[in-house]
């Protein structure tokens, strides 16, 4: 005969607590951001070409990539490394 399990008040929570999907939140941004494009898009009154859209985002995305880096290497796991 098997033991009866344990009660659920007994075990430790071993979860994030999250609220929300994590990822839900960003997907939910960008489809909010397309609907809201399709349904009143915003016009500059200048059209920037493609070639220069494209290195305009590729600055972005590396920034955005170059930013996380430093704030995770500033941000450490471990609590005997010193930052000046």
């Amino acid at each position: 005969m098997a033991a009866p399990p344990v009660a659920q008040q007994d075990q430790p929570c071993d979860n994030a607590a999250a609220r929300v999907f994590p990822p839900g939140v960003p997907l939910a941004v960008i489809l909010a951001g397309v609907g809201l494009n399709r349904l009143w898009p915003i016009d500059l009154g200048f059209g920037i070409p493609a070639p220069l859209r494209y290195w305009i985002g590729g600055v972005i995305v590396a920034a955005a990539f170059f930013g996380f880096g430093v704030c995770r290497s500033y941000y450490s796991d471990d609590p005997d490394r010193t930052r000046i």
